[in-house]
């Protein structure tokens, strides 16, 4: 039996994203903070990816639709090594050349490439679209948008005065609703909850 996505459950989402939105900007006002490369809402970016890379993670043990909750793992794995500077960390220089510069898109296409064979090897296209893709529709529409307004904000396609704070914080927003995703994910695809609902 498969439990039912409930639009309710989006309210406290918007809600929270609003707040968040509204304290930043308000701190933005107040203590000037720092939209630029590793400033303060960069490091809340990571954070927050990182949040979510574990709940992923987490889902790939267990709910019953594994292999697109470690991709999404793995796409969160590769946004973190977007957002993080790798090169000014103190980590073997092994690590360095895989996940720094070009080594980086390698090691991320070595892994998802199994992954997208794992995937659509256990799931057809159609499921995967019908069973997750429509009960996450409206926030990935979102997130989706917020990663589009963030380039055209980072390209200068729109000059503001405030063009690196409003690309961080497109990017924030578009993290902050994957992270929800990764928490309704887990709640939607359970494999107790699925028992329980047989």
């Amino acid at each position: 039996m498969q439990l039912q996505w409930r639009n309710s459950e989006q309210m406290p989402v918007i809600r929270i994203l609003l707040l968040v939105n509204a304290i930043i900007l308000s701190a933005e006002y107040i203590y000037t903070l720092s939209f630029e490369e590793n400033g303060s809402i960069e490091n809340a970016q990571v954070f927050v990816l990182f949040i979510t890379m574990l709940c992923f993670l987490y889902a790939t043990f267990t709910c019953h639709i594994r292999p697109f909750a470690l991709l999404c793992t793995l796409t969160c794995f590769a946004f973190l090594l977007r957002e993080v500077d790798v090169e000014d960390l103190n980590i073997p220089s092994l690590a360095l050349a895989l996940f720094s510069g070009k080594g980086k898109y390698a090691s991320v296409l070595a892994l998802l490439c199994p992954t997208l064979y794992w995937t659509f090897k256990k799931h057809s296209l159609n499921f995967l679209v019908r069973d997750i893709g429509y009960r996450f529709k409206k926030f990935s529409i979102f997130i989706a948008l917020f990663f589009v307004l963030s380039w055209i904000f980072d390209k200068g396609v729109v000059q503001t005065n405030n063009n690196p704070m409003l690309e961080e914080l497109c990017e924030f927003n578009a993290y902050i609703l994957i992270f929800f995703i990764s928490i309704f994910y887990i709640n939607q695809f359970s494999l107790r909850k699925i028992q329980e609902a047989d």
